[in-house]
């Protein structure tokens, strides 16, 4: 076919322009800056004023900004964990049978599932067997209980009650000090020592809420077999400890376990 008589797309036309002209277009769109850097550079002739490249660019007046290069060892071995609570974590309240009926202090008090007792009658409070202890010997008499609740710390006045039997007080509080298992080491730094580990937060088994932390250890721990994932179930490694502690902990969050080695250096067996 012949396309000489058909009608052609129409192109920009073309315009002669002089050097400054095109200079000034060069430099709005990248910059004077720039346009002045490439003069320096001899890249591009433009009439400068005198010591104008000295003033662009002086060695004596260049700051440069340095970063520090952090390398990291990355890990994929089992360790065990081993993670106290800051105060204890309520995992569940239920009644108590009394001589009135079933009565629930916890929820008399405004408790809820997920809180964590911080101290009792400004008394700190680390394991369950010292809240239970309060709790017994308290005749029934207000304790002024200080909690946290969603990252915020009130107080809340909680009556225990005496038991059916008459043998002792209860507060039909079921409390979770600790817990434990084995997860799997993300990083450690073999400078410092600062590990990372689980790539998750540890939770409590039964509220779900992240498990707020006082202390903990890092120990030697061996795989026994595993649990298969299923649907919206993830997979478990299942294992002991094997060995003593490895480090501490620190942080446990979001993102993950984090803490220190006790040996950390460049020919440490770290796991």
């Amino acid at each position: 076919m012949n396309f000489e008589n058909e009608p052609q797309p129409h192109a920009p036309k073309r315009r002669n322009i002089s050097l400054f002209e095109g200079i000034r277009t060069f430099a709005a769109s990248v910059g004077t800056a720039a346009l002045l850097m490439l003069s320096v550079c001899g890249l591009i002739g433009l009439p400068l004023p005198e010591n104008a490249a000295a003033h662009a660019v002086s060695a004596s007046h260049i700051t440069a900004k340095t970063e520090t290069v952090r390398t990291v060892q990355l890990g994929g071995d089992v360790f065990g964990i081993r993670l106290y609570t800051k105060g204890v974590m309520i995992v569940k309240i239920d009644d108590v049978a009394t001589v009135n009926g079933r009565i629930c202090p916890g929820a008399k008090a405004g408790l809820k599932e997920g809180d964590i007792i911080l101290s009792v009658n400004g008394k700190e409070i680390s394991n369950n067997k010292t809240l239970s202890k309060i709790i017994s010997s308290s005749q029934g008499k207000a304790l002024k209980l200080k909690i946290e609740r969603n990252a915020k710390v009130t107080e809340t006045e909680f009556y225990a009650v005496l038991s059916s039997d008459g043998s002792d007080y209860k507060g039909g509080l079921w409390v979770r000090d600790s817990t434990a298992g084995i997860g799997t080491m993300t990083f450690y730094d073999r400078n410092s020592g600062v590990f990372a580990g689980l790539g998750h937060a540890v939770c409590d088994v039964d509220t779900g809420e992240i498990m707020p932390l006082s202390g903990g250890d890092a120990v030697k721990a061996s795989v026994k077999g595993c649990y298969k994932s299923s649907g919206s179930t993830p997979g478990e490694l299942c294992g002991v400890f094997s060995g003593n502690s490895i480090g501490s902990l620190i942080i446990n969050g979001e993102t993950g376990i984090y803490g220190t080695l006790y040996s950390y250096g460049k020919n440490a067996n770290v796991i």
